[in-house]
């Protein structure tokens, strides 16, 4: 399998701001799944928060910054130029013209996947994508739980088989724990404390740079 039709990943988010738990998440599933690529995209209208509190630039930016040491990481900022509310499903159909029958892996945590039955067209999802569920240590419950609605039989227990087909399945990967938010930090940050080790060098330095998150 050449690098050009591997498995993508894809995590999307506000990223306000992205920080080091979204990179090793991403860096792990990537590893885990032998995914070519992870695309991360930066939701410009979130339908389920009320606003930001960077602005679009600004966390587009901020994104730019983090990933350009890693070049399996890429920005993709189709949801900047597309209008109105980001939702998932329209991205997914985007991407899917673009790339043909390329496997698709849409990387959640345990929490957003329990909340997917409040997303547009949810059902639609597992049409155009795997679902890679990332679930940290000391979850209490067994994951198999998750999947006994909606998503029963698409469960599978080996990454190889999301190579297999462009879409369709589901895969929960257990993911090292990182106690770290955007919360967090914009609280920090608030506080007038240092938030170096929570994102990269380079991100820190451009939040203090622009001020951001100062309240």
């Amino acid at each position: 399998m050449t690098e050009s039709n591997q498995a993508v990943g894809i995590l999307g988010g506000t990223f306000d701001p992205v920080h080091l738990g979204h990179l090793r998440i991403a860096q792990e599933v990537l590893d885990e799944v032998k995914l070519g690529k992870v695309l991360f995209i930066p939701c410009a209208e979130p339908p389920h928060k009320s606003g930001t509190n960077a602005d679009a630039q600004h966390r587009l930016g901020m994104l730019r910054v983090a990933l350009r040491s890693n070049p399996l990481f890429q920005v993709d900022e189709r949801e900047y130029a597309r209008k109105g509310v980001s939702y998932t499903i329209d991205t997914l159909e985007s991407l899917r013209l673009e790339l043909g029958d390329i496997p698709l892996c849409l990387i959640l945590g345990s929490d957003s996947f329990l909340s997917l039955e409040t997303w547009h067209r949810w059902k639609d999802l597992i049409h155009y994508c795997h679902l890679i569920v990332a679930v940290r240590p000391g979850w209490s419950g067994d994951p198999k739980t998750l999947f006994n609605g909606f998503f029963k039989g698409a469960l599978v227990e080996c990454a190889d088989e999301l190579h297999q087909q462009s879409g369709g399945l589901v895969y929960v990967h257990q993911v090292t724990q990182l106690d770290i938010s955007a919360t967090k930090i914009r609280g920090f940050l608030r506080q007038g404390r240092s938030v170096r080790y929570l994102v990269p060098d380079d991100l820190a330095d451009y939040i203090e740079q622009n001020q951001l998150y100062r309240g």
